[in-house]
């Protein structure tokens, strides 16, 4: 009996019928792509994952009357039973206002999880949350992702959610041992893993679990919506000094703005597209980045003297 056979089950009772079903439907088939036993814990990540939306929160009662209706005609069918359930009205939710109460809340739950040999960094991310990275005594680094959401488990308060988390081998490259989670969007979630032969994954949206959309051995880099959000997390740890991506960015500006002083004939057209790449590392993977502003304010002012379009150009942050 497993988590396979239960997205099955569901699948008969006709889920399009009932938003709660359909939820519960689609987060045991799209969150997790590899069957594993049905536990209590799987219900408990459902629960933990459906009341980060509000929408669940505000509709708890008929999300558990379902669930309850749903697992138990599931396990009397199968004759079994997985232990006692803690269900939607007996899990608390706090959205923490303060940014530093939520990393000490953090810092102990990790402290509470971690190995002798773990060496664990918290870092604020702005306003919006925590990320905790881990690094393994085999060099291998996992980076979880904590939102404002924490519960009350056992007196403890901890973080509602634990399981966004994006694993990274020795050479910090995405882990392909791995199922990564990964917010890409507020409401919005990707599941990958990476292969020799290119990323497969898809997005999951929103408080129904939908499928968004859907890749396969896709190169990282032609899959937009989840490379910014990716080297957004990386630049956590990556040292930009030498990330590759960085490094080439600010070459392909700095190139771009000599050959635009040079009044070379190609100028204008490698400019543009240097621009637009730039703006959109420096909006979504290093914002406030004084480097990469600087070129691109040099390069937007010598792209509006060479075609005199300031409203494309003139939308830089101002740095001191």
């Amino acid at each position: 009996m497993n988590t396979l056979d239960f997205a099955k089950y569901l699948l008969q009772l006709n889920p399009q019928a009932n938003a709660a079903r359909l939820s519960l439907y689609h987060y045991f088939k799209n969150h997790i792509s590899t069957p594993i036993p049905l536990e209590v814990s799987c219900i408990d990540k459902f629960y933990a994952r459906a009341l980060s939306f509000s929408h669940w929160r505000e509709n708890r009662k008929t999300l558990e009357d379902e669930v309850k209706l749903c697992l138990e005609s599931f396990l009397e069918t199968y004759q079994s039973d997985i232990g006692p359930v803690r269900h939607a009205s007996e899990i608390q939710v706090i959205e923490l206002e303060n940014i530093a109460d939520l990393y000490e809340v953090i810092k102990n739950f990790m402290n509470k999880l971690r190995l002798e040999a773990d060496r664990i960094r918290l870092l604020p991310d702005n306003e919006n949350g925590i990320v905790a990275m881990v690094l393994k005594n085999d060099g291998s680094l996992f980076v979880h992702y904590f939102e404002r959401s924490v519960t009350i488990r056992s007196g403890r308060i901890e973080p509602l959610g634990s399981d966004l988390i994006v694993k990274y081998d020795q050479n910090l490259e995405p882990s392909r041992d791995f199922q990564h989670h990964l917010q890409i969007q507020p409401g919005i979630t990707a599941r990958f893993q990476t292969l020799t032969s290119g990323v497969t994954g898809q997005f999951i949206r929103g408080y129904a679990f939908q499928k968004m959309e859907e890749f396969t051995q896709i190169p990282l880099n032609q899959i937009p919506a989840l490379f910014y959000p990716l080297k957004k997390l990386e630049r956590f740890f990556v040292n930009r000094a030498t990330d590759p991506l960085y490094v080439e960015l600010t070459s392909l500006l700095d190139q771009s703005v000599s050959l635009l002083r040079e009044k070379h004939p190609d100028a204008v057209k490698l400019g543009s597209a240097s621009f637009e790449r730039g703006q959109n590392a420096l909006n979504l993977i290093f914002p406030d980045d004084k480097l990469l502003g600087l070129l691109l304010r040099e390069l937007s002012g010598l792209l509006l003297e060479r075609t005199g379009q300031d409203a494309k150009w003139d939308q830089l942050p101002k740095f001191d």
